[in-house]
């Protein structure tokens, strides 16, 4: 497969959004399954076989109460809606992707791969704010959560969990930079696993990336933010030394 059409190879699509109230945002995009720019070196859109990508997501908001809001700028989404921003986040979502797929380990009775029409996921996400100081709103802490799963069937990792802490303000006289640090594991499905089990590879269960990051808003027009990341048992492969990354990262604005 070629696909999917994911960030930063992307594909032609639509996405719509719903704000049936000021708190609840439902989004769905359908998108070509293969992204414009294809691995072969062709441009194309909705080429035979390409299949849809569905993606849908609910999201639930609870915002603090500050500001006038009125009936009608309930009903517009994002930065014109006219609403504070939300403290915490909860949202719910899935995906599917229409295409023809084959199984990562089981074979039919010419000992080609089984076929599976669609792929699919869902996952689930929270932001919450955990301390605000009274004195400076722009200092806070804030932790976010991340759990998904796919069809082990034709996807090699079955499931992905990452969980992490920005802290807005740090430093007291730096009230505009912001630490992070967060996890994110991929876990390799089952059927990956009985593949590689019965053909004799060894393989690790999961990949763990460790990430600290610090932005320091060097001016009102720039920003500098350093990043490191380890990776235990890369690409789970257990031949292969644990990693490390960084990379130093610069926003400027005119």
């Amino acid at each position: 497969m070629e696909g999917p059409s994911i960030f930063p190879n992307t594909s032609v699509g639509v996405r719509l959004a719903l704000k049936p109230a000021s708190n609840f945002v439902v989004r769905t995009a359908l998108l070509d399954g293969v992204p414009i720019d294809r691995p072969d070196g062709s441009v194309g859109a909705f080429k035979s076989g390409d299949g849809l990508l569905l993606v849908s997501e609910a999201d639930f908001l609870n915002r603090t109460a500050r500001g006038d809001r009125t009936a009608k700028v309930r009903f517009r989404i994002g930065r014109g809606s006219g609403v504070p921003p939300y403290e915490d986040k909860v949202a719910v979502g899935g995906w599917y992707y229409t295409a023809t797929f084959n199984d990562l380990n089981k074979v039919d009775s010419n000992g080609r791969p089984v076929q599976h029409r669609g792929s699919g996921g869902v996952y689930v996400l929270g932001d919450a704010a955990l301390f605000r100081s009274k004195t400076d709103l722009r200092r806070h802490l804030g932790a976010f959560v991340q759990a998904g799963f796919g069809d082990g069937r034709v996807n090699r990792f079955g499931s992905y969990f990452g969980a992490g802490l920005v802290a807005s303000g740090p430093l007291s006289k730096r009230p505009t930079d912001e630490l992070g640090l967060a996890v994110a594991i991929a876990h390799n499905g089952a059927e990956y696993l009985n593949y590689q089990q019965r053909v004799g590879v060894r393989t690790n269960t999961s990949e763990t990336a460790i990430e600290v990051t610090y932005l320091a808003q060097i001016a009102t027009w720039l920003a500098v933010q350093p990043d490191f990341q380890y990776v235990i048992h890369p690409n789970t492969d257990p031949m292969v030394r644990n990693g490390r990354a960084f990379q130093l990262r610069f926003e400027a604005t005119f």
